[in-house]
């Protein structure tokens, strides 16, 4: 599959999270410079560093992505490291580093394994892309179920109200016509 078949395929998901966009174009950007290694570092508190290593070029910075992101992105490229290393034939594969107080997570691409690399990159986004509509759906359920649930609370509430004044009515009126009578 060419790259533009991976742009386009995103391009036709409406549920992909800006994250998976993303991790996708940093992905994308490394491949169509046949980059060897992409990888984020930071340290606690500090600025976030990206990076990936062309071939023709040597070393390049990235602008990196807000900080708040790079907790998702580096689950991302771990969800990632895990499923290639999975197939043992893979041009992926992922390392984690942590000195002091700098973590360091590199994405690893072995252009001269696999079939296709950008086929291989679509099938790990599509798992991804599926366990994050799955996760969707799941939460989707669940607020649901909630909902529902303050539905039968508020109706529950309502009835035993109703027929709590109702019954205090009744003993009332008897209580009143026993003496009145």
């Amino acid at each position: 599959m060419e790259k533009k078949d991976i742009l386009c395929f995103w391009q036709s998901r409406p549920n992909v999270s800006p994250v998976l966009k993303l991790a996708s174009m940093i992905l994308l950007l490394a491949l169509r410079d046949q980059a060897d290694s992409v990888s984020f570092a930071r340290k606690r508190g500090k600025v976030m560093t990206l990076k990936y290593t062309p071939k023709a070029y040597g070393e390049c910075d990235m602008v990196p992505p807000p900080r708040h992101l790079f907790g998702q992105l580096a689950r991302i490229f771990r969800h990632m490291g895990r499923e290639s290393a999975k197939n043992p034939e893979s041009a992926f594969s992922f390392a984690y580093t942590e000195a002091g107080e700098e973590r360091k997570f590199v994405f690893l691409i072995d252009h001269g394994k696999g079939e296709s690399v950008s086929t291989e990159l679509n099938h790990l986004f599509f798992k991804l892309y599926a366990r994050e509509e799955v996760i969707e759906d799941l939460n989707r359920k669940e607020r649901q179920q909630q909902a529902l649930k303050r539905q039968l609370m508020i109706v529950t509430v309502a009835s035993t109200t109703f027929f709590f004044t109702a019954a205090v009515f009744w003993i009332g009126a008897i209580f009143f016509y026993s003496f009145v009578l």
